[in-house]
């Protein structure tokens, strides 16, 4: 038990730093191509386009900085999300984990009881890892996605 619960705490600190590492890689991207809106304003703002409108807005609110604080804020929300991602995949590692140990134990009827609620718990296991593998391709982990996953929560037979 007490073995259990230290594998699971470094799982966990192990998991927390590949997340924060993402974050950084995240942030650090080189800038892509910028979006039609984006070159809309700028060329408004370059053709001098005269609005007392557009001067109070210019006083009060620079759009550069207004989209780079919310790009931030929705890659630390994606490294979030994926990380609860991994969180509840390692969840459901765990309770397989538990079922094989109860498998282990058990003996007669109580065995079969145990094998099926391992089994339950095995395909819960494989949908959450495959949750996992379609969320990081759809953050853009492309490159060896299904291997880093695998590795990282191998799925053991059925029963």
């Amino acid at each position: 038990k007490i073995r259990a619960r230290a594998k699971m705490r470094r799982a966990w600190r192990c998991l927390a730093r590949r997340q924060e590492s993402l974050v950084s890689r995240m942030l650090a991207r080189p800038a892509r191509e910028q979006p039609a809106w984006r070159r809309l304003a700028e060329q408004l703002k370059d053709e001098g386009c005269d609005s007392i409108y557009l001067d109070r807005l210019r006083s009060h609110v620079d759009p550069k900085s207004h989209v780079d604080k919310l790009e931030e804020e929705l890659a630390e929300e994606m490294a979030r999300a994926l990380s609860n991602t991994a969180a509840k995949c390692s969840y459901h590692f765990a309770k397989l984990d538990l079922c094989k140990r109860a498998v282990d134990a058990a003996a007669g009827a109580a065995r079969l009881g145990a094998v099926a609620a391992y089994n339950e718990q095995h395909e819960v296991c494989r949908r959450a890892r495959y949750e996992l593998i379609v969320h990081r391709q759809a953050l853009g982990f492309k490159t060896n996605n299904h291997k880093s996953v695998e590795s990282h929560f191998p799925l053991p037979p059925r029963l």
